[in-house]
């Protein structure tokens, strides 16, 4: 999970930027935690803010669905949801991020309605290991990636 103390990551979903938590949407994938969360979710959230650099693409269905199951378990969280989010964010109130959470997700569900499939990114900051790379190695690298997830999707539609 990414260590969110430091600074926030913005993700950019079908042209929009999310609110400024919504990196910290893999902590769903803490099953332990945040009770009620399936594990196709989890695992879908997990990979969800593994886009630094790199675009993500995924079903609208899977968009849809994620974030409606997630939105049900956050709606009323329990103390083991808020503890660990003041464990994270020290800083922040729980009910903060929950509500970046939120709005994140609605805007989501709101996108993914009007397509068959959703593209988001975070992008590079100076600091990244990565910001220091060839920026043609890293295109190379990210329509390689884009590649295999497209690829990924149509075979699954077959």
């Amino acid at each position: 999970m990414m260590e969110y103390k430091e600074y926030p990551r913005l993700i950019i979903f079908e042209m929009h930027v999310l609110p400024e938590y919504a990196f910290a949407l893999d902590m769903l994938s803490d099953t332990d935690t945040f009770t009620g969360i399936s594990e196709k979710c989890s695992e879908w959230f997990w990979r969800f803010s593994i886009c630094v650099g790199m675009p993500k693409l995924s079903a609208s269905t899977d968009v849809i669905n994620n974030s409606i199951e997630a939105l049900k378990v956050i709606q009323n969280p329990s103390d083991k949801m808020v503890n660990r989010i003041k464990q994270v964010f020290t800083n922040f109130a729980p009910n903060e991020i929950i509500e970046s959470w939120q709005e994140s997700l609605g805007i989501m569900v709101a996108i993914a309605n009007n397509r068959k499939e959703c593209q988001w990114v975070a992008p590079l900051y100076p600091i990244d290991k990565a910001f220091t790379q060839n920026p043609t190695d890293i295109l190379e690298k990210m329509a390689s990636n884009f590649e295999l997830a497209v690829n990924k999707i149509t075979k699954n539609k077959k």
